[in-house]
């Protein structure tokens, strides 16, 4: 907790992908979408079939009303009866019911079946009923006609008209349903292949990964945004990959002379152990040190000096194989690792050609003029020792041998000839 701000991490049974948070909106929205329009077109269905209902009506009361004013003008309730059954029952009226004006009932008609309270309720509610018409003869109204639907007919037709909204409904949740996967798929897909370079770069470190160009706008510029980042991420990594490999090859090697430092003798000679053992060859330990090189440094300065050790190291470098190593051990003390030897002749010859090489080497700048002279003192694995200890005992005890035989004419001293 920083400055009062709590912050709350999400477990993994919490997290919801992308595509199911899609899907689960979408259905939502499709849902109230389809919730309200079934029921304005519910609403719209039964005023629809109400007015159909009530037209129909009106105009089965109007057919009545012309066919019984004759009946009526001559006072005949038997034809009056006959044309209220000849038609209320085909119609499929409840009732119908013919009256003069002074409401003497001439003739009716009844057939309410089986009908709910629920039924007559809903019908009353979509139509109002009864629908009465005048009967009109000659101008003047003689009487009046009222007619009402069943309940049954009209659930009939609401039922068919929910049944339609029902079936639109049903075919829209569908077609929602197909456009909801075809988006999910839309935006799923470049999410998931934006998510799975990003999890490379994290896991891998893979920073040449690029986001690929899409369709959607809006995912298209945040791709591009990413590959930004990831160019500059990539840059900062080489940048930090080359500092490290510099601070690594600081650490491994001499600043001055670019030869490996002492820390990496033990390191390089168990790696020419292993070497050894796998091809049965021999390898040779090299001890070598500059002939009076204190006085190089009291005539000439110590920058001539190190001058004198960096020009020793090229020649040295120049004069080995890559698989053989130099390191330096101090001041002007070196040891050469020379990997598969074939014996003491082919190391001494090594070493002559070093000596050879570093004697007709002039130095430049102030020193020139003035040549190098050096002593070698070898050991060779396994027969001079096992251990690094060892091998750099009997080099050091061959190299002073050298050294004492003066340095006018410098030569190898082999450790088994003391």
């Amino acid at each position: 907790m920083k400055n009062g701000a709590e912050v709350r991490e999400l477990s993994p049974a919490s997290e919801m992908s992308l595509r199911r948070l899609i899907r689960r909106t979408q259905l939502k929205g499709a849902l109230v979408i389809v919730l309200i329009t079934s029921l304005c077109l519910i609403a719209a269905g039964m005023w629809t079939i109400g007015r159909y209902a009530d037209m129909h009506l009106n105009l089965l009361a109007r057919t009545l009303a012309y066919n019984v004013e004759a009946a009526m003008v001559f006072d005949d309730r038997v034809e009056v009866q006959q044309i209220l059954d000849s038609i209320a029952e085909p119609e499929g009226l409840s009732q119908a019911q013919v009256q003069d004006t002074q409401g003497v009932v001439l003739g009716a008609y009844r057939d309410e079946g089986a009908v709910t309270a629920f039924a007559n309720i809903l019908s009353n509610r979509v139509i109002k009923q009864p629908v009465v018409v005048p009967v009109v003869h000659e101008g003047k109204m003689i009487g009046q006609v009222s007619v009402r639907i069943k309940a049954h007919t009209l659930l009939g037709f609401l039922a068919v008209g929910i049944g339609l909204v029902l079936a639109a409904v049903v075919l829209s949740a569908g077609v929602s349903t197909l456009v909801s996967k075809y988006l999910q798929r839309k935006l799923s897909q470049p999410l998931g292949v934006l998510s799975g370079a990003m999890r490379r770069i994290a896991r891998e470190r893979s920073f040449h990964e690029r986001i690929p160009h899409t369709k959607i706008a809006e995912l298209d510029r945040l791709g591009r945004d990413i590959n930004s980042l990831i160019e500059e991420v990539e840059r900062w990594h080489s940048s930090l990959e080359g500092e490290k490999a510099l601070l690594a090859y600081h650490a491994e090697h001499d600043a001055l002379t670019g030869a490996a430092n002492r820390r990496q003798l033990e390191p390089l000679f168990q790696i020419a152990i292993k070497e050894s053992e796998r091809t049965g060859r021999s390898f040779a330990l090299l001890a070598l040190d500059c002939d009076d090189f204190k006085q190089v440094n009291d005539r000439y300065g110590h920058a001539a000096g190190d001058q004198v050790l960096k020009k020793l190291v090229y020649v040295i470098k120049r004069s080995i194989r890559q698989t053989d190593a130099i390191v330096r051990t101090g001041g002007d003390e070196f040891v050469i690792l020379l990997a598969g030897v074939k014996g003491r002749d082919n190391t001494q010859l090594i070493a002559r050609k070093i000596i050879q090489r570093i004697s007709q080497t002039v130095l430049l700048g102030e020193t020139q003029g003035q040549q190098l002279s050096i002593s070698i003192g070898e050991a060779l694995y396994p027969e001079d020792g096992l251990t690094l200890e060892q091998l750099m005992k009997v080099a050091d005890v061959a190299m002073y041998s050298a050294k004492r035989h003066g340095q006018d004419s410098p030569a190898l001293w082999p450790s088994k000839s003391q």
